[in-house]
């Protein structure tokens, strides 16, 4: 049933992906990669948040290589104390994609572009995510 979902939906080359990795991401998750494909081509009209738009493209260059971080902590299992921080996130990069992942994880988002924060926050609402401060600054401050 899974396997059709993927097919007849959405974000197929990402749960491909994930599998051959090892990683496995559920129904719910892909359709929250799926929603944050939608938001990000909307708002990089308004926002310049990314070069890279074409919905094959996003799912490789931004979603699965984001989540080949998540190899370096097996055989952790992030949970709730797992705590991460985004330096200069811009569009959410690869924080975002880590937190559908790792739901429990906590998630810092920094970026020094208010716009780019604003975005975040509008992402954080639609994809029904927990535990994920968004700050406007530089982390030299």
């Amino acid at each position: 049933m899974q396997e059709q979902w993927y097919n007849n939906i959405t974000m197929e080359k990402l749960a491909v992906g994930t599998r051959k990795l090892g990683l496995q991401l559920s129904s719910r998750q892909l359709e929250q990669f799926h929603i944050y494909y939608q938001e990000l081509v909307d708002w990089n009209k308004r926002v310049n948040l990314t070069r890279i738009t074409g919905y094959e493209e996003v799912q490789i260059k931004h979603f699965l290589d984001s989540l080949t971080v998540a190899l370096a902590w097996q055989p952790l299992t992030p949970n709730a104390d797992f705590r991460l921080i985004d330096v200069g996130t811009g569009a959410g990069i690869p924080g975002i994609p880590l937190k559908i992942l790792l739901p429990d994880i906590r998630l810092v988002l920094l970026d020094s572009i208010a716009k780019k924060a604003a975005f975040l926050h509008h992402l954080k609402h639609k994809l029904g995510l927990d535990n994920v401060e968004i700050v406007v600054g530089r982390a030299e401050e």
